[in-house]
């Protein structure tokens, strides 16, 4: 006697399932690739995605060598609870006054409204179309670069910043010693010595440069405090304070409001470049037609930016004395003229060309 599963019926009614799971058998033992997609070419967005998610991680870690992990996140999900009852608290404000504001919205975009802004507006929104469509384009390719190129850093750095910072509890045992070890003791504490030296210098360090300041305007002999040596903006009774270095006359306001530059300003942009400075006189008042951005030590190359263009050696100097200084370094009364005691000076008559042990820093 047959079986009933051994029927040529039975067996052709189970013959799908049975050819189903012999077929999902075979498929298990199938194993990917893990590097599957990281060959492929890298493409625009790929290259921002990877800008912005490295920007929030580095950020991220700043914030916890600085603070920690616990009291960063605690700070941070208080701000936005803050900010999310601040948006609930005023929706209904704005439920009740919609009807009132409206009218005041309409005039106010009606009083600014004209062709000019309708072009600007129209020229944002289609710069903002051509730059999400090349965005979102797959076509645009960073050379040679494969996703693998970039990708497999970005895990890197990950993992270096989220142990580092003690974000990561239990580390791989690699990172436990060796050079790993030192990197993630290391690079917390040379960022809290950067903010440190950086805090030192705007605090301390303004105090002591003060302080020289009323030093040097004390070592010239007067004894005085520089408002009683200077005339006040626009008084013109002292006469002698009227006129440049070497002579050329200007109004005694305009000179003042020089040595309140390099005196007040000046001290405090030691690392900034000659367009920054620039900037910074153009809105204390001081143009560029009368007030040039002087160089103490001599610049040694006008096609480069050199060490010698940043504040530390530059001042507020009238043009005609400028253009008589020309390649020499500058002499110190001179500088004590237009108050610029932040730059390395000469005694000396004769025109030196170097900042060197001459010089009367």
């Amino acid at each position: 006697m047959r079986h009933w599963f051994s029927s040529p019926l039975w067996v052709r009614a189970t013959a799908p399932f049975r050819a189903t799971r012999q077929m999902r058998v075979q498929r298990v033992p199938r194993r990917f690739d893990p590097s599957d997609g990281l060959d492929d070419p890298l493409i625009l967005r790929g290259l921002l995605q990877l800008v912005v998610l490295t920007t929030f991680f580095v950020s991220r870690y700043f914030f916890d060598v600085l603070l920690s992990p616990r009291v960063f996140d605690a700070a941070a999900w208080r701000t936005i609870g803050w900010l999310g009852r601040v948006v609930c608290a005023s929706l209904p404000l704005l439920k009740l006054c919609y009807a009132p504001l409206v009218p005041f919205f309409i005039l106010h975009i009606w009083n600014v409204c004209s062709a000019k802004m309708i072009q600007r507006v129209l020229l944002l929104v289609f710069s903002c179309r051509l730059t999400m469509h090349i965005i979102l384009s797959n076509a645009i390719v960073m050379g040679r670069l494969t996703k693998g190129d970039v990708w497999r850093p970005l895990v890197k750095l990950v993992r270096f910043v989220r142990i580092s910072s003690g974000r990561s509890s239990s580390p791989p045992p690699r990172w436990k010693e060796g050079y790993r070890y030192l990197l993630c003791i290391i690079v917390p504490w040379m960022i809290r010595l950067a903010v440190l030296a950086v805090i030192y210098e705007n605090t301390v360090g303004s105090l002591m440069t003060s302080h020289r300041l009323l030093s040097r305007w004390r070592q010239g002999g007067a004894g005085e405090f520089p408002s009683r040596l200077y005339p006040e903006r626009g008084d013109h009774s002292a006469l002698e304070w009227c006129t440049s270095y070497i002579g050329q006359p200007l109004p005694c306001s305009e000179l003042h409001l020089a040595r309140e530059f390099n005196s007040k300003v000046m001290p405090s942009l030691q690392g900034a470049f000659y367009r920054e400075i620039r900037r910074a006189m153009t809105n204390y008042g001081l143009h560029g037609s009368t007030w040039h951005v002087g160089h103490a030590c001599p610049d040694p190359s006008k096609v480069t930016t050199t060490r010698e263009d940043q504040g530390w050696n530059l001042f507020a100097q009238h043009a005609a004395d400028n253009v008589r200084l020309g390649h020499c370094l500058v002499n110190c009364a001179e500088a004590e003229h237009v108050a610029a005691f932040h730059v390395a000076c000469s005694r000396s008559h004769e025109c030196l060309t170097k900042c060197d042990d001459h010089t009367d820093g």
